[in-house]
């Protein structure tokens, strides 16, 4: 059976001094903070892995970047995911990998890495340094500017 826990109040956070070891305030389901012997305060979501059943930590950032109610949100969130058994640090994981991959899939990096290969033909005289140069200051002058900024 789990303990009831008393959730924290903006003075108790506020108040909380480090002393010679690390510090943990409980905020109630799986949410506390932790005051380190540097006296930085972060909040950390604890919970169980939905199919191995490990325990896990989870940093939500710093206090007072995150606030009381920041953490309480974020943690919130992390729960309805594993009332779905999604595994909250997998879909963080996933998300920030879809996003470099959306980067990395945009018509300047593809004209960029196309250029790479065309001055590894100019180094395999395939093609003309002249050619190469010329390619390259017409996609500078006219399409950079286009795409760069959209």
């Amino acid at each position: 059976m789990s303990r009831t826990v008393k959730p924290l109040t903006i003075t108790q956070v506020n108040n909380a001094k480090a002393t010679d070891k690390d510090v943990s305030l409980a905020d109630g389901q799986g949410l506390f903070l932790l005051i380190k012997k540097s006296g930085s305060k972060l909040w950390r979501f604890q919970y169980y892995k939905p199919f191995s059943k490990k325990r896990t930590l989870i940093s939500l950032g710093s206090y007072p970047e995150v606030s009381l109610s920041d953490a309480r949100k974020k943690r919130d969130n992390y729960r309805k995911l594993l009332a779905e058994n999604i595994d909250p640090q997998d879909h963080n994981i996933k998300i920030s990998q879809e996003k470099l991959l959306q980067q990395q899939n945009t018509f300047a990096a593809v004209t960029k890495d196309w250029l790479r290969i065309k001055e590894n033909e100019v180094k395999a005289r395939k093609l003309k340094q002249v050619t190469y140069e010329d390619i390259v200051k017409r996609i500078n002058k006219h399409l950079f500017p286009l795409i760069e900024h959209t």
